[in-house]
Order: C-alpha cells, then structure tokens, then sequence
C-alpha cells in the first residue's frame, strides 16, 4: 500500500468516527422539560422535569435533568406558569383520510337551514373550474327549521353541470344530486342493498338520499386518488399535531388504504402513531383478513395494526341505528343491522381466535345487545388466558339498554366513546328515543365507569371537530351549545377524562406498554400546555392551548411556529 493510499483511507476512516461521533451525540442529546407533569401513571402521578432522550422518556428526576441540561446539545421546553405537561393525548376513534379530505372540501356543519346549505354549495359551485366534483360533508338535518332529508332537485339548482356528493355529520348518509344518480344508475327500479336504505319519495323515485350500505350504489364516484389521500394523510397530521394528539385509532381503513399508508411510513416522511382498524366493509372480506397476522407494530412503532372493525348498525341521525324499539319520532321504524348478526358472531369468533381485536361499531341498544352477545359467545370459546387479553371494543356505544350496561364490565368489553356526540346529539336525542330510553341508556359513562370499566375518549373526527379539549369540556360538562346539560348525572370526573384521553386510549388499543403514560422507558410522546384542563376553571376548558407537541422526543408542533 503506497502512502498516498495509506492516506487516503485514514482521512475516510477519521471522516467516518467523526460522523458517528456527531451522530450518536446527536442522538443521545436530551430534551429537557421543565415544570409541573402530569403522568397518568397512578404510581408516580406527578414530576416536576422529565428528560426525553433517544425517543424515549429517560427519567422524571429534578437533580437528573439539571445534569442533563449541562449536556452538549441539550434542548429545553419550560412549562409556563400555570401551564402543564402531559402525555402526548390519544385519539381513540376517528378517521384519518376522511380527516384530511374534510379540510379540502366544502364545509355545512354550520349551516343552519337548507336555504344556508344551498347558498355554500352554490358559492362554491361558482369558485370551481367547470366540470368538477363538488364534494362537502357536515350537512344536519336536525339543525335545520324543517329537520326533514333534503333532495337532489336542490343541488341540481344550486350547482347545475357537475356531479355533487355532499356527506352527512355522521359520515352514514350522503345527499346526491341528480347527475350523481343517473351516473350510478340508481333509480325507481334499483334495490334497496340490505343494511341500507335509498330514500324514495311516494312513486318510488329517489329522493337522492342515500342511507348506510346504499351509499356503495354509487360506485367509485367521487374516489380519491393516491396523491389525494397522501395529502390528505399530511393534513390531517398536521392538525393532529396541532391539538397535542401524537396516537390515531384510525377507525376503519380498507386494506388499499393500509398499503397506501405503509408506503408513507416506509418513506420516513409520516410520524404520528396509527392504530387502525381494517375495515370490514364492501370491499374487504372476512377472508381476505384472515390471511393476513396482526401486525403489532410497525416502522418504529409507529404504526399498530392488530383491530378489525365491523359494523352492527348506523347512526341515530340518520335512523340507521338499530333500536329495540321502534323509533319516537318514526314509529314503524327501528332501524337496522348493517352486517348480519350471525356474520358478526361467526367474524368475532374466528378473528379473536386469530388474535385480532375485534371493534364494532354499534349505536343503537339492539346493535349493542346482538354484539354482546357476539362477544360473549367468542370469549367462552377462548383459553381464560387469551379472554383475558382480548379486549373487544363497541365503538360509540351510544344507547344501551339498561339490562346490558353491566356486561361490558363482566366480559371485559371496552365502551370505545366520543363525549362530544352527547353535547351534539342532546338537544334531539330525546325527539329519537322519548325521554324514557334516553334519561336510561343514553350516553350513560357514569353508569359504566361505576361499574368498573375504562371509557378511551374519541372526537370521531371529522364527525365532530378534532379536539380533545372539546371533548374533554363535554365528558366533564355535557353542555349542549344552547347551555343546557344533557343527563348531567352522567358527566365524567376531570380525572377520568384525562385517563380517557391518555392511558385508557392506551389500554384500549394494547399500546399501554408505550405510550398514554409518562414513566422511564416509555415514548417520549408529550405535550406543554398553556394551563392545566384538571385545575382550570370551567369556563377555560374551551380555550386550552397547545404550546409544544412531541413525538418521539422530537418537537413536531410548536404554536409560536
């Protein structure tokens, strides 16, 4: 070897130590919070610091991270007065690219007649090149003077030459015009798909309401495209980001979608943590599931697939929630079962044996009674051990009949609950179920946190706005816009919001182990905010501010950035 060469490779190998070196100080360089913590960890349930090294939290000790502060390259987050530090919160059931695409197209939540909702569809008719879909969601009813389904002859109005598909709050109605009909081939001849419902007028013609399973009639009208639902993925990141929320239960992805998403996270672009659910809808079997294992976490533990979702009902505001009685305010109507309940026994069976966890979605007291049922059937047919660990979810849990409300502690079911439905739907739910059913089995967290169970709080988004300070101000409160309190004996303790909002969602989705808690070993996943939501006035539980999000132990939001 000549001494040029000799040379040459004792620079690269001197040029290579040093970039390690760099490297691992770098990555071992801490982040130092300083201020009061809230943990959620029942054994140490407050700190005064925490340093947050290498993705992980290090430790919750003062003198440590003094120390740790003289560290090269150390970084601090101070809690402002008044202020607080907590886990990085849990979004327990929402929807991640509906999220997203909720943030591009047309927004009716706040339109309070159907003449209001035509005039946004019309604006927006005139603002879009000619030809193209018009896409929106949030339209309600029960907002509305009249409270009665619109029709397509409006939007035909309102925003001629263009197909219009407008979704309800819900997300289990949409609202079509006519060139969406015609183009789906939908009309008086067509069949209503069980566990849905074409809404008609008297000669059978449709109204252009499309209600549950009808909404696949429409066909791939109205699909997003690969590049609209990476965007859609980064937006809805963002503002997850934004309101402190570093864990998503994805409630109900395709496995299109799943292979979509795994495609961002092998790219290193994504990092908020997903919990989804494969969803067992019209383009998913209960085979195709089947061949695949849960997959308990992937790309750094970033993503969690091991949930499959199906469906026993729809919503109350669309009447697609199955009741065991007849709806107050239609009375030759109790909904229906969107899957059949013989499937969902079979389904729970064979996917618990599997070792997936099973979610269902059920709204109505006889969705919540045929999937007990379901559930209990699937366990017994489990080792204890396996029963033990199984945790079945009912998503939404909405309206349970008395007789059922203490199964879900005995079996070991998890009551997966959106606290911000109750202040939504209060001042109507009664119209839907007379004040007997209500005042009984409505939103009933009390009830259920008395009987021993643990309540994992979602916003459903983009059903309801995503915040979890919303959310937190209506599991405390059940105050309705209008001031009044829906069954407020109801109302969760500040406590167990916060544990809703942060280690139960952890439990809930078998990620407790990692996140939804502050203690040694666990994700550095945290939030600063600008006051404590367990100590602050009423009144300001709507006006908590995220100052810093972290993920990882990364700063992935800032509010002055």
């Amino acid at each position: 070897m000549n001494r040029v060469t000799h040379a040459r490779k004792l620079l690269l190998s001197t040029c290579v130590l040093l970039f390690a070196a760099r490297a691992l100080c770098a990555q071992s360089a801490p982040l130092v919070v300083l201020g009061p913590i809230r943990t959620a960890d029942a054994a140490h349930p407050l700190a005064t610091a925490a340093v947050l090294r290498n993705g992980i939290v290090s430790t919750l000790d003062r003198a440590a991270a003094q120390a740790a502060l003289r560290e090269p390259g150390a970084r601090v987050l101070r809690v402002p007065h008044g202020g607080i530090a907590m886990p990085g919160v849990i979004e327990s059931h929402a929807h991640l690219l509906a999220l997203g695409q909720s943030l591009r197209e047309l927004d009716l939540s706040t339109a309070a007649s159907l003449e209001a909702a035509l005039a946004l569809v019309q604006q927006r008719a005139q603002e879009l090149p000619a030809g193209q879909m018009l896409a929106g969601r949030g339209w309600n009813q029960e907002l509305w003077p009249e409270r009665v389904f619109p029709e397509c002859k409006a939007l035909d109005a309102a925003a001629p030459g263009r197909l219009v598909l407008l979704t309800r709050v819900d997300g289990h109605a949409l609202w079509v015009n006519s060139a969406v009909l015609e183009q789906a081939g939908i009309g008086r001849e067509t069949k209503c798909p069980s566990g849905g419902e074409v809404v008609r007028h008297a000669d059978g013609t449709p109204t252009g309401v499309l209600v549950d399973n009808a909404m696949a009639l429409i066909g791939r009208v109205g699909e997003s495209s690969a590049v609209d639902n990476a965007k859609d993925f980064f937006a809805a990141e963002r503002a997850c980001f934004k309101q402190g929320i570093t864990t998503f239960v994805d409630a109900g992805q395709s496995i299109a979608e799943l292979g979509a998403l795994s495609t961002l996270y092998a790219s290193g672009k994504a990092q908020l943590r997903v919990s989804a659910m494969i969803s067992m809808d019209n383009s998913t079997t209960l085979e195709e599931v089947l061949r695949r294992s849960p997959a308990p976490s992937l790309y750094n533990d970033r993503v969690s697939v091991r949930m499959v979702k199906l469906y026993a009902d729809g919503a109350l505001g669309s009447r697609g929630a199955w009741l065991l009685q007849p709806y107050t305010d239609r009375p030759d109507h109790s909904g229906f079962p969107v899957l059949d309940p013989a499937f969902i026994r079979d389904a729970s069976r064979r996917l618990m044996a599997a070792g997936w966890q099973v979610c269902v979605h059920c709204i109505g007291d006889r969705a919540v009674h045929e999937t007990l049922n379901a559930f209990e059937a699937a366990l017994r047919a489990l080792p204890p051990d396996r029963a033990a660990t199984a945790r079945p979810r009912i998503e939404h849990a909405q309206h349970i009949d008395p007789r059922d409300q203490a199964r879900f502690a005995r079996l070991g079911v998890i009551p997966s609950m959106q606290p911000c439905h109750a202040i939504s739907d209060g001042p109507w739910v009664a119209a839907r179920l007379g004040e007997t059913r209500t005042n009984s089995g409505a939103y009933v967290w009390r009830t259920l946190l008395d009987n021993g169970v643990r309540i994992p709080c979602g916003t459903d988004a983009p059903v309801e706005p995503l915040s979890p300070w919303r959310n937190f101000f209506a599991a405390v409160t059940r105050q309705t816009a209008v001031g009044a309190r829906f069954t407020p004996s109801q109302c969760m303790t500040r406590q167990e919001a916060f544990l809703g909002l942060s280690a139960w969602g952890a439990h809930a989705a078998h990620r407790e182990r990692s996140v939804g808690m502050l203690r040694p070993g666990h994700a550095a996943d945290l939030i600063v905010l600008d006051r404590d939501p367990l100590r602050c006035e009423e009144s300001e539980l709507l006006q908590v501010r995220v100052l810093h999000t972290v993920l990882g132990g990364t700063i992935v939001h800032s509010a002055n950035n």
